[in-house]
């Protein structure tokens, strides 16, 4: 299961783990991945060059600026 957070703060949730392509479908591109104390968390790789929003609900948990939507998932599956 993912958690996905919009930079707009909306949040949905998708069931199952995701592949590499479901996670660069919801990251917007090459998939990054950022090490949360549980879990991890999927961020756009390219996001400070491609000029992505500031995601304030995903900077606020990974503790550090994250720019666009990302996915947040079960640190064993990635």
């Amino acid at each position: 299961m993912a958690r996905v957070i919009s930079p707009r703060g909306t949040e949905t949730t998708v069931k199952g783990n995701l592949n590499l392509e479901q996670a660069q479908d919801v990251v917007g591109g090459y998939v990054e991945v950022v090490r949360l104390n549980k879990g991890k968390m999927l961020v756009n790789e390219d996001g400070i060059s491609l000029g992505l929003e500031l995601n304030i609900l995903a900077s606020i948990i990974a503790e550090q600026p994250i720019l666009g939507t990302v996915a947040i998932v079960d640190g064993r599956s990635w």
